[in-house]
């Protein structure tokens, strides 16, 4: 269900600023439409995975495997999940992002000769969040892909029993799973200024940093008492 939700979080995350960037005019999303996609895609992907969590049965080696009623439903099901989760929404994805990228180049060509410019912070804004979303998405298709292409093998290229490395395939495209979502705070970071700014406030790094200039600024203030000492006058013994 996660890699389901992933995806459809990210062709969401795509709409929104293809209509942001290449539909200026079109009225931004209310919160209400905002929630209802939210969980029109939390539905979407417990649906998708509604026939994985039928299939699963006890079992060794790991005691929960899949045990489809047949060969042809598990193959399906993995077909399915490769279209639907992966492949589809690339196809989905990847020509939203180019058409947004030369948007953005276009623009820059034209506020020279332009009637109406673009504010240039937003417009930098702009370019900054297409940035961290194109990082965002060519991660996730990096990381993604030996999951799908590990199953896919094992449904329509494997034949007799499963080798002995098949788990620790399976346990590397795992961790690359969760490569994928820890790397993603990261881009965020690195990209986005809001991000980063609001991740400072929850540790607690802009009180440090008021702390630190607030402590500079008054030990700067105070007098230095060493340059009003008059040298001419010899210290007396008391």
């Amino acid at each position: 269900m996660n890699l389901s939700a992933s995806t459809g979080s990210l062709v969401a995350i795509t709409i929104e600023r293809y209509r942001a960037i290449c539909l200026p005019f079109t009225p931004p999303l209310s919160k209400f439409q905002a929630k209802l996609i939210i969980a029109i895609v939390s539905m979407a992907s417990f649906l998708v995975a509604l026939p994985e969590v039928g299939a699963y049965k006890l079992g060794q080696p790991f005691g929960c495997t899949e045990q489809f009623p047949s060969v042809q439903l598990r193959k399906a099901y993995s077909l399915l999940l490769f279209l639907a989760c992966y492949l589809l929404p690339l196809l989905f994805i990847a020509p939203a992002y180019t058409r947004m990228i030369l948007r953005l180049w276009h623009d820059r060509d034209d506020f020279p000769s332009g009637g109406v410019t673009e504010d240039p912070k937003s417009h930098k804004r702009k370019r900054n969040v297409l940035k961290m979303m194109v990082s965002v998405v060519v991660c996730y298709a990096i990381c993604m892909l030996p999951t799908y292409a590990l199953f896919l093998w094992l449904d329509f290229g494997l034949t007799g029993n499963t080798p002995s490395y098949f788990f620790t395939l399976l346990s590397f495209t795992q961790i690359m799973n969760f490569f994928n979502s820890c790397v993603n705070p990261i881009i965020y970071w690195c990209l986005s200024e809001q991000f980063s700014k609001e991740f400072r406030k929850l540790l607690g790094c802009n009180k440090f940093n008021n702390f630190t200039r607030h402590h500079s600024s008054t030990t700067s203030s105070e007098p230095n008492v060493h340059s009003n000492v008059n040298h001419n006058t010899v210290p007396t013994k008391v």
